[in-house]
């Protein structure tokens, strides 16, 4: 299991985030910029859960993504008339979902690794790394156990079109627990965890696509 720092093992499941491909902010930051310059002008956002909400529906296209393992299917912004409020509420909201998604299979014994659940509001790396993460919690014969997330620090830091980068200042009192012993296998680790979150308008809903810790013991968003 890879731990939230330089591959030491952490103590949740839900903090296994930069071992392998993770990578910190100005990936991110990257992949919106290039995404927008391949989508060409976007207009502004909007509510609704979609980036548009006019009458007319959003354009759909396939466009190649740098930081997504195979090409994705988002909604190109069309002109709207609802408010970047909306669009933002959305964006938090599927963030916070994803966290209830990871809960609901890594707090199961026996763990599921296909459980369609971490489908509903994850896709591309993301959702490949949550898959890796349920397989090796179910061969290990462990689960999480503890209070949910703690994401009400998430804000939208950027959002551009079809794409948005959420920064949060996450806590997570959850602890690992050996499923067949029921003791616990690593203790909860007191510290505000600062991270990043790409999430993107897939054929018509909000996904995390990508995420990565960047620092501990932060106390904002930022």
């Amino acid at each position: 299991m890879t731990g939230r720092n330089g591959g030491r093992e952490g103590p949740s499941a839900r903090r296994r985030r930069d071992g392998g491909s993770r990578t910190t902010r100005a990936w991110v930051v990257a992949s919106v910029l290039g995404l927008v310059l391949i989508a060409g002008a976007c207009s502004s956002p909007s509510g609704g859960g979609k980036p548009v909400g006019d009458a007319q529906p959003a354009n759909e296209t396939t466009l190649p993504t740098a930081s997504l393992s195979t090409s994705s299917t988002i909604s190109v912004p069309a002109p709207t008339t609802t408010t970047p409020e909306e669009t933002e509420a959305a964006i938090l909201a599927a963030y916070r979902e994803m966290w209830t998604d990871i809960a609901a299979v890594e707090g199961r014994y026996p763990v599921n690794s296909s459980d369609p659940v971490l489908t509903r509001h994850t896709a591309g790396n993301e959702l490949v790394h949550l898959n890796r993460a349920a397989t090796d919690l179910n061969l290990k014969g462990e689960y999480l156990a503890g209070p949910a997330l703690d994401t009400s620090r998430a804000i939208v830091r950027q959002l551009l079109g079809a794409v948005a980068v959420v920064a949060d200042c996450y806590y997570d009192d959850s602890v690992l627990m050996n499923g067949r012993t029921n003791q616990v296998v690593n203790p909860a680790d007191p510290v505000r965890e600062l991270a990043d979150a790409e999430v993107r308008f897939i054929q018509g809903e909000w996904k995390v696509t990508e995420f990565s810790n960047v620092s501990s013991g932060c106390t904002v968003a930022s």
